[in-house]
């Protein structure tokens, strides 16, 4: 994910440098992973605890529904990055696991937004319509 963002692969700008210069760049990079997946996990939380709320009919907030399609857009455009990574016969093997974690998540993220669009539905029937 860092290498869609970024446009290169840090460790092998890391590997270029002299040992002493690489501390701080490595630093800085272990601190973007961090970063980037905490607002990654907690967008997935934030997701999937509403989500999940909705369906139990408690109170949730109306914002997990543009956020999961909004991930959703983005998880699909980023599987076009694994092109590269599938011509690599050395490292094909975890692209091919990293693709179907995406993949896994696009299931998950569309059922969710479908079952939002559902549950929306239900929710502006009358009573008496639910039995037809």
């Amino acid at each position: 994910m860092i290498e869609v963002f970024l446009k290169t692969n840090p460790v092998e700008e890391l590997e270029k440098e002299a040992p002493e210069d690489r501390l701080p760049i490595l630093l800085i990079v272990i601190a973007m992973v961090v970063i980037l997946s905490a607002v990654v996990l907690t967008i997935h939380l934030y997701i999937g605890l509403n989500a999940m709320r909705a369906a139990k009919g408690m109170k949730y907030s109306r914002g997990y529904y543009a956020f999961a399609i909004i991930l959703l857009i983005f998880t699909v455009l980023g599987l076009f990055s694994y092109r590269e990574g599938l011509k690599d016969v050395d490292n094909i093997d975890t692209t091919i696991a990293a693709m179907l974690v995406d993949l896994t998540t696009i299931y998950i993220l569309a059922v969710t937004v479908i079952s939002t669009r559902r549950i929306r539905s239900i929710k502006k029937k009358e009573p008496g319509e639910l039995d037809k």
